[in-house]
């Protein structure tokens, strides 16, 4: 302990007898001008922003640079006026809850596919560049789970629907819907709800075990099953952040057609009916 204390900074501000016989040590409050700067008190004081921040970016600034909001107002919107001069029901004025098109409250569809799979942004490796997939990161327990050889993606729910379809921890799973089937390691979890699946959405290696668009993927490619539209009409937002997908015991079958894949086989068929329609010279 004592090569620990005598490594740090701690002799600079008690010595070790004190602190042997005290037990403790308080650090003290760092200087004032080597604090960070509270956010917005800048603003509230009427000074250039001080924060150390990279964006807004100076062209963004309306007026003079680090100086003001860049809102049209120039002052924090609870009720955004350039969303409100734009109407777009889409994207209204003032922040509120907007049920998403594809969710467990859409009664048809939740029919066929009962679970709504989050996919929020990988915690351990900073998109497939960053993975190494030849790493250490492989043998992070809840990043990949080796299987026979191969390291699986990871797919977390809910204990009591995994029981309900028979899956236990570190089962090979089949997660699809009409878009697609990614093979992942099951993970039991109450940290989720009922209902609901979690995958990270990045990372992963697209590894399909057949024909593209005709087979399983085992490489956790899980933006297979987002949706493929934008957030809102307006704007070029991805809303590939869940889908409702159907979870259930591999059985070792690698063939699932992609929506897709039908798509390209009705437009290819559509192709030629319209070529043969075409008059010979």
């Amino acid at each position: 302990m004592k090569r620990i204390f005598l490594a740090s900074d701690l002799p600079k501000h008690i010595s070790w007898n004190k602190f042997i016989r005290r037990g403790y040590f308080v650090v003290p409050a760092e200087k004032e001008k080597l604090r960070t700067p509270v956010s917005f008190r800048w603003f509230f004081e009427g000074r250039k922003k001080d924060v150390p921040e990279p964006h807004p970016l100076p062209s963004d600034y309306s007026t003079e640079y680090l100086h003001g909001l860049q809102t049209q107002s120039g002052k924090l919107e609870f009720e955004s006026n350039s969303l409100k001069r734009l109407k777009d029901p889409e994207r209204p004025p003032v922040v509120h809850y907007v049920p998403s098109w594809e969710g467990l409250h859409t009664s048809e569809l939740v029919q066929k596919y009962p679970l709504q799979l989050l996919t929020p942004h990988c915690k351990y490796s900073f998109h497939t560049q960053g993975d190494a997939k030849d790493s250490f990161l492989l043998n992070i327990a809840d990043h990949r789970v080796a299987i026979d050889g191969y390291y699986y993606w990871i797919v977390r729910l809910h204990p009591h629907d995994a029981a309900a379809r028979g899956i236990k921890r570190h089962d090979l799973v089949k997660v699809f819907n009409d878009r697609g089937a990614v093979i992942c390691a099951a993970v039991l979890t109450e940290r989720l709800p009922r209902g609901v699946a979690h995958s990270f959405e990045s990372s992963a290696i697209y590894d399909p075990l057949g024909e593209p668009g005709k087979s399983v993927d085992r490489g956790g490619t899980v933006n297979l099953l987002m949706p493929h539209k934008s957030q809102t009409k307006s704007t070029h937002a991805l809303a590939g952040s869940q889908a409702l997908v159907q979870i259930e015991l591999w059985d070792g079958k690698i063939e699932h057609v992609s929506e897709a894949y039908r798509e390209d086989v009705r437009r290819e068929g559509q192709a030629r009916q319209e070529a043969h329609l075409v008059p010979a010279k």
